[in-house]
């Protein structure tokens, strides 16, 4: 059976404080490569997508920012679809870049 698409979680399931999880290496380039769309998710809501992209990769799990689906994202993307705006000034600048 072939999934419809995947979402996984980062730290935990990828990786677990700074140590690449066995297998997790290659799971992108798999993925990738058969064509299976995908999104890392996270509740992380003081980083950008790019930061959090930052941390795997240095681990060997090469992972873009537009992989990542993070929560001030969801949430945003949210607002959005109901035409609301969302003005956050209790966020981190790092995290307004997303």
């Amino acid at each position: 059976m072939r999934p419809a698409g995947i979402l996984c979680d980062l730290e935990g399931t990828l990786y677990s404080g700074d140590a690449p999880l066995p297998g997790a290496a290659a799971l992108v380039p798999r993925l990738r490569a058969a064509g299976i769309p995908f999104r890392f998710v996270t509740n992380t809501t003081s980083r950008s997508r790019r930061a959090i992209a930052g941390r795997p990769s240095r681990m060997g799990i090469h992972v873009t920012p537009g992989e990542i689906v993070s929560a001030p994202l969801a949430g945003a993307a949210l607002l959005r679809g109901r035409g609301h705006v969302l003005v956050a000034p209790f966020l981190a600048d790092e995290v307004l870049e997303d």
